[in-house]
């Protein structure tokens, strides 16, 4: 069941019009890669590769790009559209492998983080300097001003921009 879901009255204030989109999965669990993803890979590549897709794509990143500007980032979206039209998508895990494709073939920023943890409704909130969160795999992130969060009713479950991201730049090679 889908937990009930808000906007802080702080959120709105600061970010009026930004909007997010929120998917949630449970009971997910980590498998190989299925028979027939790899071709299936290779296929949206080539689709994301032709003239007018890759200008619709890297549109949509524009204007990540200038949000993420707006904190003194890089948007990780750039380059990590740059490497998959240059070197393909890359091979990690069913997860990681599918949340990489739904950025780039739409060309828009997704969070992924542990639905089965939440405990009770969800809100679109921004943080307050020194807040932390756990991330996936335990890494501690100290939150900055004006972070855009996720939190359930206890605590902060996702960091959706910006301090992550500058986190991930720093360690992805992708």
């Amino acid at each position: 069941m889908f937990p009930e879901f808000s906007l802080s009255e702080r959120y709105q204030e600061i970010y009026s019009g930004v909007g997010f989109g929120l998917m949630l999965i449970s009971s997910c669990r980590e498998t190989a890669s299925p028979e027939g993803f790899a071709p299936y890979k290779k296929k949206y590549l080539r689709k994301m590769r032709k003239r007018e897709t890759l200008a619709q794509i890297t549109e949509r990143i524009k204007i990540y790009d200038t949000f993420f500007q707006r904190f003194g980032y890089p948007c990780p979206l750039t380059l990590h559209l740059k490497r998959t039209v240059n070197s393909g998508f890359p091979m990690y895990s069913l997860f990681v492998d599918a949340h990489f494709m739904a950025e780039m073939c739409a060309g828009i920023l997704v969070a992924v983080t542990d639905a089965d943890k939440f405990d009770g409704g969800l809100t679109l909130d921004i943080a307050e300097e020194g807040e932390t969160c756990k991330g996936m795999g335990g890494r501690l992130f100290v939150m900055r001003e004006e972070e855009i969060v996720l939190r359930d009713e206890k605590e902060i479950v996702c960091v959706l921009c910006p301090l992550i991201f500058e986190y991930l730049s720093s360690i992805t090679t992708i």
